[in-house]
């Protein structure tokens, strides 16, 4: 009996034969597909007597009985059918994925991006128990595929953005199918999404940024907690508020990436999360510094005088900036700092991403040139910069300003 790559190699070039030489394959290969079917199906395949001559048989399904009846009006239709449902004939979409991912795995550097395929992937097709799963790759055209990702995208009230996560890992799955010769096009090019995106509601400042008054208010409650505590937990935070690097970053500089002559810092590290699999492939994290930055490009930013401050209330000048118990501050315990503050004021956490918006902003606000901002954040796109950009002044003095102005 033929296995399932040599009948997929026969049916790839059976188109080379001449007509007597492709018919007698051909039947060679039906031969062969009842024999495949017949290993893992377990129900008879029969034709019905009576009336309807047509062929029947039971398939697996989610009903009272537990099976569904197949009728076609052939056995040869019956057991094409089943070489589809139970994926025995060319590589199914399943198969493409795993096989693609562990491609993936070969030519990305980023853990992290792999392990999310696998979330994106389970998520919308294994726990959705997706109808593409089993079907070859070769009988998914461009319609089947586009009525299937528009029913995700309206299930799930996918926006813009979601979709594209899920896109590229499909486009990904039939461009590394066509590169091996598995398929004649990839159905990606031209899929439509028509259902419409879940709209995505507009940042504002006061999510986004420390507006005015709780600029000065948060501030003072970072004095006071170091002063109370010692902890230099909350100079890393007014750290970031003056300097606007990345979390990551903050909690991976080193004394010697300060220069007090030239008052500037040299951003080039930063702590990343590293996921790894276990022997038994599940995943895990662990916080690490690695030698580079998001951008994989370093930078020095200017301290102002309030940061160079916040460096002279530091006793140690030696290893990490901003330790605690002896050992480097995280980017949890950054944000921990700002949780707890939010939870005591009684208002919304703001992440620490916000601080770096803020310092935009505020940097904007007295002056500073978008560009001169964009290096300061460590962003290659001005365009990337201007949506850090928000009004940091309170709504009385917003509308103050606004009144003036008619």
């Amino acid at each position: 009996m033929l296995d399932k790559s040599k009948l997929l190699y026969f049916e790839n070039f059976i188109g080379l034969l001449d007509e007597k030489s492709k018919s007698a394959l051909l039947d060679v290969i039906d031969m062969n597909k009842k024999e495949l079917v017949l290993t893992v199906h377990k129900y008879k395949i029969s034709q019905l007597t009576g009336k309807d001559q047509r062929w029947h048989t039971y398939i697996p399904a989610d009903t009272k009985r537990g099976i569904k009846e197949i009728k076609k009006n052939t056995e040869k239709e019956i057991i094409d059918f089943l070489i589809g449902f139970y994926g025995l004939g060319g590589l199914t979409f399943s198969e493409l994925y795993s096989e693609w991912i562990k491609y993936k795995e070969t030519i990305t550097d980023s853990p992290a991006t792999i392990r999310r395929h696998g979330q994106h992937f389970n998520k919308y097709f294994v726990n959705e128990k997706s109808k593409l799963l089993k079907m070859d790759i070769s009988k998914i055209d461009k319609l089947t595929l586009q009525s299937e990702c528009n029913k995700l995208v309206k299930k799930f009230s996918m926006t813009r953005k979601e979709w594209q996560n899920v896109k590229t890992i499909i486009n990904g799955m039939f461009e590394y199918a066509l590169d091996k010769h598995l398929i004649n096009e990839n159905p990606c090019d031209r899929l439509k999404i028509t259902v419409k995106y879940r709209q995505e509601n507009k940042k504002t400042s006061k999510t986004e940024v420390y507006k005015d008054q709780e600029y000065q208010t948060i501030l003072a409650y970072l004095d006071k907690m170091y002063n109370e505590t010692g902890d230099y937990s909350f100079l890393a935070v007014k750290f970031q508020f003056f300097t606007g690097v990345r979390v990551g970053e903050l909690v991976a500089l080193r004394w010697e990436d300060v220069d007090l002559n030239e008052k500037t810092i040299h951003v080039h590290s930063e702590e990343s999360n590293q996921p790894y699999r276990d022997s038994l492939g599940k995943w895990h994290d662990r916080r690490v510094v690695v030698p580079h930055t998001k951008t994989y490009l370093d930078r020095y930013v200017q301290l102002l005088p309030k940061a160079l401050e916040v460096l002279e209330q530091i006793e140690h000048r030696t290893g990490f900036l901003f330790t605690r118990a002896g050992k480097r501050i995280t980017e949890r315990q950054v944000n921990y700092v700002l949780e707890k503050y939010a939870e005591r004021q009684g208002t919304i956490t703001k992440s620490s991403h916000k601080l770096r918006k803020t310092y935009a902003s505020r940097m904007k606000a007295g002056g500073v040139s978008l560009d001169t901002i964009r290096k300061d954040l460590g962003h290659t796109n001005i365009l990337t910069t201007d949506k850090y950009i928000f009004d940091v002044d309170d709504e009385d003095k917003v509308y103050e300003k606004k009144a003036n102005a008619l």
